[in-house]
């Protein structure tokens, strides 16, 4: 059985429709990973250690706003760190009817 294959439109539709799930999926996963951003700063701060007591090292903040970009940096990529499998499934879901079925193996 051979496919037809799909117009220009019908392909941008599609990628449009993927990268709107990408982009809701980590918009959703910034605002859980901001709320919990003091928690993931300090789990970084001090960091476990194999021998000996922890240490805590402190933040050096230089700029005025340089401590809210910072949780919002650390907030963004722990979302994306969150949802990376979802985002690798949407690439995948655009990828797989362009493939052959020896390929998608």
């Amino acid at each position: 059985m051979v496919d037809t294959p799909m117009p220009l439109t019908a392909h941008l539709a599609e990628l449009r429709s993927r990268l709107i799930w990408c982009m809701l999926a980590l918009a959703g996963g910034f605002i859980v990973c901001y709320a919990l951003s003091d928690k993931i700063v300090a789990a970084l701060q001090s960091p476990p250690v194999l021998v000996g007591q922890s240490i805590k090292v402190p933040l050096q903040i230089i700029a005025p706003a340089e401590a809210f970009v910072t949780y919002i940096k650390v907030g963004l990529i722990a979302g994306l760190f969150v949802v990376l499998p979802l985002i690798l499934y949407q690439l995948w879901k655009f990828v797989k009817p362009g493939l052959i079925e020896h390929e998608k193996k």
